[in-house]
């Protein structure tokens, strides 16, 4: 008996290995290998009838070589996100055609030329902002501060400016242009001077007597000259009024 369990011992080695199949799925593509290979630099190689190679675990593509193996042909990016396209862009994220984020309002500083000198190009005015904001202005310099006019044509901000100082011996020119520091609107409502208030009244519409004429939801710019001023006598209040 132990005789004959060794003869069998020995006829199972001797007998040829059946090859093992195997069948290995990637993205629900499933391929029939004998063999998977993983080298030092951490790629797979599974080998079989049409074979597939993924490199760094990346995903396969929907083509084969001639050989018999697949290379993986999504591209990424420098920052390691692929795109849904053929291409991937630099940082790594391809949009699509339509943009978005876009003032619909063109800009109309694109047509404007340079600013002139002496001019202090402020920040944007915001018209539904109440109370009075102190600006620091130059002797004969000019703070141009940005504002989008109303869109509606019924009705009227009015923009004043106010001298610091309880001295006026400081006159202020205010007037509303198309470009930083630029010629004032035509109408003579749209320049006023003061040496202690200075009020511009406004409507999106056909000018009324004592109101300057502006386009609806565009882009102006109200400037404001200090003549002859020094220290905190060139500062100003500013505000807008409904």
């Amino acid at each position: 008996m132990r005789k004959s369990l060794i003869a069998l011992g020995v006829a199972a080695v001797a007998a040829p290995l059946t090859t093992l199949a195997l069948t290995v799925t990637i993205n629900g593509a499933s391929f029939d290998a004998t063999s998977v290979t993983i080298d030092t630099n951490g790629d797979i190689t599974i080998s079989e009838g049409t074979g597939v190679t993924v490199t760094g675990g990346g995903s396969t593509s929907s083509s084969s070589s001639s050989s018999g193996t697949t290379s993986s042909s999504s591209s990424s990016s420098s920052s390691g996100t692929t795109s849904s396209s053929s291409s991937s862009s630099s940082s790594g994220t391809t949009s699509s055609s339509s943009s978005s984020g876009t003032d619909p309002t063109p800009d109309p500083d694109a047509n404007c030329p340079s600013t002139p000198s002496g001019v202090d190009v402020g920040g944007a005015i915001d018209m539904n902002k109440r109370g009075q904001i102190l600006l620091r202005g130059t002797n004969n310099g000019i703070v141009s501060m940005p504002f989008q006019s109303p869109n509606s044509t019924t009705v009227r901000p009015r923009f004043s400016v106010t001298t610091y100082s309880s001295s006026y011996d400081t006159v202020r020119t205010a007037w509303i242009s198309t470009c930083p520091g630029g010629d004032a609107l035509p109408e003579a409502s749209c320049t006023k001077a003061s040496s202690n208030v200075v009020s511009l009244r406004a409507e999106m519409a056909d000018s009324s007597p004592g109101y300057c004429s502006m386009a609806p939801d565009t882009k102006y710019y109200l400037n404001v000259h200090s003549d002859s001023c020094s220290g905190y006598h060139c500062q100003f209040y500013f505000d807008v009024r409904w």
